[in-house]
């Protein structure tokens, strides 16, 4: 385990292991659940894992694979010590990376997995805050939700929670938009879906209206490039 976490990391995972567990209450004090989990953070945290790769870690600490994913959750709300915007900046710089496939051509459905279990419940949070729904399968790791409340969601966050920070995330959120054009729906079927026959579908539509959201729809059409309506509205937004 600890051939994961360099030499100097090492002496930061035990200073921050002593102090959480003996230096905040006193030793025996924190229960045995939460000192799981803190040494799972501990050890995600010095060993430089952007993605949580819950197979490897059961394998890894010995336990089932749903007993890590409760862990990682646990040490994350308890021991990591970031604010909203902290966590939307590595859930943005995430989303960058990850696959993001489509579901559903015909309802506009995406499917992604996000790199950390626990951030699920801040993408959740924004969607019931939007009325809408996305569901999470514990199993696969994975989300669907419509591709048109994927881009509300992080509309709403660039303007509500990462409003000084927005510089920050430009550069993600453009690549995020830059794979799903590409890679994801490809050049020749997005423009099918952009301007051409297939525009009034449900992701066509969901196309058009995030080259119109309020807040990332510059960088949208920097990538997606504008139609008549969406060069309107952001011409109204200036």
């Amino acid at each position: 385990m600890l051939e994961n976490i360099s030499e100097n990391s090492k002496a930061l995972f035990l200073r921050d292991l002593m102090q959480s567990y003996v230096g905040q209450q006193g030793l025996g004090s924190m229960p045995k659940a939460d000192l799981d989990a803190l040494i799972i953070h501990l050890y995600l945290k010095y060993s430089g894992t952007k993605k949580v790769d819950v197979f490897a870690l059961s394998e890894t600490f010995k336990i089932k694979e749903s007993r890590v994913k409760s862990l990682v959750e646990t040490g994350w709300i308890k021991f990591s010590g970031k604010d909203e915007v902290e966590v939307w900046l590595d859930i943005i710089a995430s989303l960058s990376r990850v696959s993001i496939e489509l579901e559903s051509l015909e309802k506009g459905q995406v499917r992604f997995k996000l790199e950390n279990p626990a951030h699920f419940r801040y993408f959740q949070k924004q969607v019931r805050l939007l009325e809408s729904t996305a569901s999470y399968s514990p199993s696969s790791e994975q989300v669907v939700t419509q591709f048109d409340v994927f881009n509300k969601v992080i509309n709403r966050v660039y303007l509500s929670v990462l409003t000084d920070s927005q510089a920050q995330a430009n550069d993600a959120i453009k690549a995020i938009y830059k794979r799903i054009r590409n890679d994801i729906i490809g050049p020749e079927r997005f423009e099918a879906y952009r301007t051409g026959d297939k525009q009034k579908s449900p992701l066509g539509q969901s196309i058009s209206k995030a080259a119109e959201l309020a807040g990332i729809a510059s960088l949208v059409i920097s990538v997606f490039g504008s139609n008549p309506v969406s060069a309107a509205a952001i011409k109204a937004i200036k």
